[in-house]
């Protein structure tokens, strides 16, 4: 007696039916694979097509336009608005676009400071380079996610809040040319930890600032608005800057009047030494991101299981 395999038999069975003269009509028609292609196309499982359902979603939401949804509502203008501008301010001219194609990561504006620093001792000396670099890097704006960055944070700064969709990790920040006043402290805080330099946050009310430890002495840095330190005799600490009443010289040549720096200076709060910007927000946008890239991924891995798993339970006959 003779046995034959069945999965052999099929095969034999398959050659002998098979049309030559129309191969695609009979490929298509065969039952095995009309049977099995049932089985994949059309599983019981309410389950598996949602999450396949739910991979194609979120794997398409990588590839509309990063504007399809408005998530920020209204965005700071790139120049203050005429209303509240200094009649010496002239506009941001310190802003130079060619550096922001040259400087996208903080070891790059590390490496520069180092490179031109005369004395790699002198923290002042590498904090100076270092504002001057961000003055001229940026220009006023909120830098802010597009959906082929990070999809998750703009659908939760349009229905949960508009902040949430505003960058806090220093790498994404200097992927734009813009930044506002809390982003451009997250990047120099950045910056100053690689060089070695003790920073802390100054908040002010409406306002974002911080203060550099360089040479055992504080030091206020705000790049973001960029007050002009050689009109009161250099770079010296918030304290000192307020004690001789010198904030409405520091900043004559912004976009801040009399008024606007009494409002912004009514409160001070500093935070404790080298505390990470933001935390919370952070933590948010890394997972985020990641999960905005690879999310279809795991719900398709999901699908395929739970596809396999009801599979060898016999649900699909």
């Amino acid at each position: 007696m003779i046995f034959v395999k069945p999965k052999l038999l099929r095969i034999q069975t398959y050659r002998m039916s098979f049309n030559f003269k129309n191969p695609v009509q009979s490929f298509l028609q065969h039952p095995l694979l009309q049977k099995y292609l049932v089985r994949l196309i059309f599983p019981k499982s309410l389950a598996f097509w949602l999450l396949l359902l739910a991979s194609i979603l979120t794997l398409s939401f990588n590839f509309l336009p990063d504007n399809f949804i408005n998530a920020f509502g209204a965005d700071l203008p790139r120049v203050a608005h005429p209303v509240y501008a200094n009649k010496n301010y002239k506009k941001d001219l310190e802003f130079n676009p060619k550096l922001a194609p040259r400087f996208q990561s903080v070891e790059s504006i590390v490496y520069y400071v180092q490179k031109h620093a005369h004395d790699m001792q002198d923290q002042k000396e590498q904090l100076e380079i270092l504002t001057k670099v961000l003055r001229q890097r940026f220009h006023h704006a909120y830098a802010i996610y597009g959906m082929h960055d990070n999809w998750m944070a703009v659908f939760a700064g349009k229905f949960i809040w508009n902040d949430l969709v505003a960058k806090v990790i220093p790498a994404d920040i200097l992927q734009d040319d813009v930044a506002a006043c809390s982003q451009v402290s997250i990047v120099t805080m950045a910056c100053c930890k690689q060089l070695g330099i003790d920073t802390r946050k100054v908040g002010l009310k409406g306002h974002y600032a911080l203060e550099a430890k360089a040479n055992g002495e504080w030091y206020f840095v705000d790049a973001n608005l960029k007050p002009d330190f050689s009109a009161i005799g250099g770079r010296k600490s918030l304290a000192k800057i307020i004690e001789a009443g010198e904030l409405y010289k520091l900043y004559a040549n912004t976009s801040l009047d009399s008024t606007n720096i009494a409002i912004k200076f009514s409160e001070v709060n500093y935070s404790k030494p080298n505390i990470i910007p933001a935390p919370k927000a952070y933590v948010f946008h890394f997972v985020t991101k990641i999960l905005s890239h690879w999310l279809w991924l795991i719900l398709l891995v999901m699908a395929a299981y739970s596809y396999r798993k009801e599979q060898n339970l016999g649900i699909y006959k």
